[in-house]
């Protein structure tokens, strides 16, 4: 019987995958992409991470996508991919890196900083 439970266990585990995240412009927040898989059923989940001192990372917001919502949110975002180029303002690399992870040392991946 214990070993029953354990497997129902292991079965209804939720497995995580990270495929990609971005920092806000001012290393703030963070937003993060999570494929989430459980029991067969697979979900995107988009989340919203603050910095706090002291505890570092934590996830503020939620959001999860079904398979129908994730296409639909791609149907939305590639229509939009060629206005947002004329409405995004270019930035220029004049920092060194050096100085972008001295003025954010909460910074845990490679990102372009303003």
């Amino acid at each position: 019987m214990a070993g029953e439970r354990g497997s129902r266990r292991m079965a209804l585990q939720e497995r995580e995958f990270i495929l990609g995240g971005q920092f806000n412009e001012d290393g703030t927040t963070r937003l993060e992409v999570a494929l989430l898989d459980s029991g067969g059923k697979t979900r995107l989940e988009l989340r919203l991470l603050g910095w706090g001192e002291g505890i570092g990372w934590y996830v503020q917001k939620r959001i999860q996508l079904d398979p129908l919502q994730i296409r639909a949110l791609r149907g939305i975002l590639g229509r939009g991919e060629g206005r947002m180029k004329s409405f995004t303002p270019r930035l220029k690399m004049t920092r060194k890196i050096e100085e972008c992870a001295e003025k954010n040392p909460q910074r845990s991946s490679v990102s372009v900083c303003p």
